[in-house]
């Protein structure tokens, strides 16, 4: 096969392994092209129209080495050579579970092209996830962005990630405001301090200093529980598709629908924890919720029992430590699902949800789904984070939602991922 002749100028460093990888690279016979790191050797190649092209030759050994690669100069150098679009496909469920140490290295390539190919260039992506389907008796979870990087430092190394929970809330003891916190680098995301002050800021996790390793630990292994004993939702899955190797690579994941929870839902005695569960309790009563999911087809819930989650994002920190805060919230919604006959449990509460979820599973034997923040739309709350939301977008009447309040009973909410909470 003929191949493209690569030329030394503006080579990237380390041009000699570049050089053998980019010479290597086919002229015709696909669409499309990622980059991946094997075990295998292969320098290219072709599956169903998208060129892989293999880095291995680089000897990556850890993401700090990944990301110390000239990624513009390799980036720019593939789209002059190949003339074909970058391809982001995540593989499905299938090709997790055969994710080796170095295959997982996939996320964040995937992630680093998403930033640097030019804005006028279309990006494919791809999944081959089936709907998740929601029975009786199941766990199901997603894993926020957040949560994931704490979880997966942890995982890496333990001991070290707990004694960094004491210096990330040394910072936020002293801090007067977010402003005041060190600045955390939103990727890569490698610094265990830095995704611990942000699994504060963003997911409520928190704890005073003396108590913050084991706080943080007790937090780590019960979110960890949910991870190897539920199912995972396979949206927003990127970063933490680095931890895949520490669950085994081998779990049940499938694509959370709108419509799918919905059914599960409707007709039964729904229970939800939630920052936002005044507004939801308000939204069944005045008949909002039958209304938008009688134009989807279903019949509200049969009976909704909302429980308001705590809030515990910076500078919000009511109790000693979210393991006080967490065993307060467990205990009432263990008592209200069993006073209402609970059938379904959902919960929409940050890092709490999770760990809420697998103990009411455990306990309860009942269906338990932690979709995260999405979970507001679908009783007809609208935030900025929903504006393309199928269930927004198709609902029959807008009329029938309501914003959601949190910005303004916590301001600081604003200052998260561009006030997606807010509305």
């Amino acid at each position: 096969m003929k191949k493209r002749q690569f030329e030394q100028e503006n080579a990237p460093t380390d041009s000699k392994t570049w050089h053998k990888i980019v010479n290597a690279l086919p002229v015709s016979g696909y669409k499309f092209w990622t980059l991946v790191v094997l075990d295998r050797f292969e320098e290219s190649q072709i599956i169903n129209d998208c060129l892989h092209i293999n880095i291995s030759a680089f000897e990556i050994d850890t993401e700090e080495h990944l990301y110390s690669l000239p990624f513009n100069g390799i980036v720019k150098k593939i789209l002059e050579v190949t003339n074909a679009c970058p391809y982001l496909e995540d593989g499905g469920a299938k090709s997790r579970g055969r994710f080796s140490s170095r295959e997982i290295y996939a996320a964040t390539l995937w992630l680093r092209l998403r930033a640097l190919v030019p804005k006028d260039c279309k990006i494919r992506e791809s999944s081959n996830d089936k709907t998740a389907r929601l029975l009786e008796g199941d766990l199901w979870v997603r894993v926020g962005s957040v949560e994931g990087s704490a979880i997966f430092s942890w995982f890496q190394d333990p001991e070290r990630t707990e004694a960094a929970a004491k210096t990330a809330m040394e910072h936020a003891y002293r801090a007067d405001g977010v402003d005041d916190l060190p600045k955390q680098r939103w990727w890569p995301q490698l610094d265990p301090v830095e995704n611990i002050i942000r699994l504060h800021t963003n997911a409520g996790w928190y704890a005073k200093p003396i108590e913050a390793s084991s706080t943080f630990r007790e937090w780590a292994t019960m979110y960890s529980r949910g991870l190897f004993n539920g199912n995972l939702f396979s949206g927003q899955m990127g970063g933490f598709l680095r931890a895949l190797p520490y669950l085994n690579g081998n779990l049940p994941v499938g694509k959370f629908s709108d419509i799918e929870t919905i059914a599960a839902m409707s007709q039964r005695r729904v229970a939800i924890v939630s920052p936002l569960a005044h507004v939801i309790e308000a939204q069944f009563l005045n008949g909002n919720i039958e209304k938008i999911w009688s134009g989807l087809g279903f019949s509200a819930p049969a009976s909704i029992t909302a429980i308001e989650a705590p809030m515990t994002i910076f500078p919000y920190r009511p109790m000693k430590s979210w393991a006080a805060s967490f065993r307060k919230t467990l205990e009432l919604v263990l008592r209200e699902a069993q006073t209402s006959d609970t059938e379904v449990f959902l919960a929409s509460c940050g890092c709490y949800g999770i760990p809420l979820c697998t103990r009411v599973n455990e306990e309860l034997g009942i269906l338990s789904v932690y979709p995260g923040h999405v979970a507001h739309s679908l009783f007809g709350i609208y935030s900025n984070a929903f504006k393309d939301s199928p269930i927004f977008k198709f609902a029959n009447s807008r009329e029938n939602w309501v914003n959601s309040d949190l910005e303004r009973r916590f301001p600081v909410i604003s200052k998260i991922d561009k006030n997606r909470y807010g509305a």
